[in-house]
């Protein structure tokens, strides 16, 4: 974890969701808002990550700091109409 962390911009991030350790059969899946960059300093060192933003509550936080968060999909929605 950085000692500071800056969102330097971020971008919609529709049919994306994040998912978290669990029991194997009941995977949740959480939608994700958005993706940030994100801009990290820690001894002295600062980068750069693209990383997923989704809700808690009436909070938007970094999806990826949950300790149990695993990885995020893309699970896009199609219609018959967008055949």
């Amino acid at each position: 974890m950085a000692d500071e962390e800056k969102i330097l911009q971020i971008i919609p991030a529709a049919g994306w969701y994040a998912t978290y350790k669990s029991d194997p059969e009941n995977t949740p899946l959480d939608p994700i808002v958005c993706f940030a960059l994100v801009e990290m300093q820690q001894n002295g060192e600062t980068w750069q990550e693209v990383r997923p933003m989704g809700t808690n509550g009436k909070l938007i936080e970094l999806v990826d700091s949950a300790d149990n968060f695993d990885t995020v999909v893309y699970k896009p929605t199609y219609s018959s109409s967008d055949a």
